[in-house]
């Protein structure tokens, strides 16, 4: 399903971009509405001419060298899964920020050993209004108590 994804102004600007032709540039753009929430999208070049350029008279050659130049300049990067390439977006997740994802592609096990390095090394960003309790944080047993620490946390909120 075709999505809407952001284009930062620094895109038109980056020298990586800028050292592949404009058709490729155009290609790039449009490659990200089709790609699924990881950036992901199926290696196929008739596909993608019909999702990109479905009223020009491009040749699938073309599309062939625009997506060499994407690959060459490190925009793009190819994979095989279970028999299946796809092409992978190599900055997504720098530049697309996405509320709730959903996967339609699978990634290539490099990709998912570093999102599981990742997570495993970097703290969490707290952004949430909650506040949290610690581990040691000892819920109340009874239900008079918890009446008790409710009413003693109403109390503190606004002293």
């Amino acid at each position: 399903m075709p999505r809407n994804r952001m284009i930062k102004s620094e895109y038109w600007t980056s020298e990586q971009v800028l050292s592949c032709s404009i058709h490729a540039r155009l290609l790039f753009i449009g490659l990200w509405n089709f790609s699924d929430d990881n950036g992901v999208h199926q290696a196929s070049y008739l596909r993608l001419k019909a999702e990109v350029f479905p009223a020009d008279n491009f040749t699938i050659e073309e599309i062939k060298q625009w997506i060499g130049e994407l690959i060459y300049n490190g925009l793009l990067r190819e994979y095989i899964v279970q028999e299946k390439s796809y092409w992978i977006v190599t900055g997504w997740k720098e530049h697309q920020k996405i509320d709730k994802p959903t996967n339609r592609h699978p990634l290539p096990l490099s990709q998912l050993i570093t999102v599981t390095n990742d997570f495993n090394r970097l703290p969490l960003e707290d952004n949430s209004t909650n506040n949290r309790r610690g581990i040691d944080y000892q819920y109340p047993s009874s239900s008079d108590e918890r009446k008790r620490k409710r009413k003693e946390n109403k109390e503190n909120k606004y002293m």
